[in-house]
């Protein structure tokens, strides 16, 4: 993985979105994005939010509450209310990184078009940089607002390989130079490396037993597919081996997404060692949202509000877009 020098965020050492909500987002990044060698890429990855949560947990210590603002994000095809959306809700974003205080408020993203909180934003050569969804660059834009911004985002290695096989399944794997050129060493290194991270973390007895979960079901799926045994063979030679047939899809959606337990302990850690913050702002995949909200009410923290009171969708399980007009901060 290549790193691009960036400083760790705070709160020590740094080192659960659902499948289904990971796989969309898999799905659209790739159909949108390119992935070559030596080059990111741009795209436009079309996505809005679907829902906000407020949970607030007081600090006596302080004197104050700690308030948590969740932003969940939902990935969709490119329609023209998407795009609509887009515009109207960047702006909220926009004037929500104006108003908020940088000294106390601290933005934690999923953002595979940014340096991590490692400051690795590729697998080597490559990357994916979807451009025009809410997540994707997201990063830059906090950081250019001045905003103390954490992106636990790490999953390269499986979007640049594994990508284009899932967007083309029917197509040889080894027609892809991503596929050829990373290794399966590669996809299970940068687990190995949030495993390690995620290990490191103190973060009391009711989180500890959540990272342990996490970390024991992770590593029992990373021995069902092989991938220390398998090292050193390219992801298109492992693919061809391993993933035939019909439900090769769902062979390569599970390989993407075995791990997303590893996200939400990274960003319940972001939040509990942000203790001196008065307002945490959290973007990433709805489902993430909702893991670590369930998980802080479980801590204390009491949910204040959410917007909207009840989803309306659009069709096939896809959600309206929320007016974020209606969320004040």
């Amino acid at each position: 993985m290549a790193s691009l020098g960036g400083r760790a965020c705070a709160g020590g050492p740094l080192f659960f979105m659902c499948r289904c909500c990971w796989a969309r987002r898999v799905d659209c990044i790739i159909r949108c994005g390119l992935v070559i060698f030596g080059f990111c890429y741009g795209c436009l990855a079309p996505a809005f939010i679907y829902d906000v949560t407020m949970l607030r947990k007081w600090d006596g210590s302080r004197g104050r509450y700690q308030k948590v603002l969740a932003y969940s994000d939902f990935h969709d095809q490119l329609t023209a209310i998407t795009q609509q959306v887009h515009a109207t809700q960047s702006v909220h974003i926009d004037n929500l990184l104006k108003k908020v205080n940088k000294n106390s408020c601290k933005i934690i993203v999923e953002d595979l078009c940014a340096a991590n909180d490692r400051g690795c934003a590729s697998c080597g050569n490559f990357c994916v940089r979807p451009r025009g969804g809410i997540l994707g660059g997201l990063t830059e834009k906090c950081q250019a607002a001045g905003a103390s911004v954490c992106n636990v985002e790490y999953r390269f290695c499986r979007v640049t390989s594994l990508g284009p096989v899932f967007n083309a399944p029917s197509a040889d794997p080894a027609s892809f130079a991503s596929t050829t050129m990373i290794t399966m060493g590669a996809l299970r290194d940068e687990i190995a490396r949030t495993i390690g991270e995620i290990e490191t973390y103190r973060d009391g007895s009711f989180l500890q037993n959540v990272h342990q979960k996490g970390v024991a079901a992770v590593k029992k799926k990373m021995n069902d597919f092989a991938l220390s045994r398998e090292n050193t063979v390219s992801v298109a030679r492992y693919v061809g081996d391993h993933m035939r047939g019909g439900n090769k899809l769902e062979m390569l959606k599970d390989l993407l997404i075995f791990d997303s337990q590893l996200l939400d302990s990274k960003i319940l850690h972001q939040i509990v060692t942000a203790a001196d913050k008065e307002l945490i702002v959290l973007f990433a995949g709805g489902s993430h949202c909702a893991n670590v909200c369930g998980a802080l009410e479980k801590m204390g923290y009491a949910r204040v509000r959410s917007e909207p009171q009840k989803h309306d969708y659009l069709g096939a399980g896809v959600p309206k877009p929320l007016n974020l007009a209606r969320v004040t901060f």
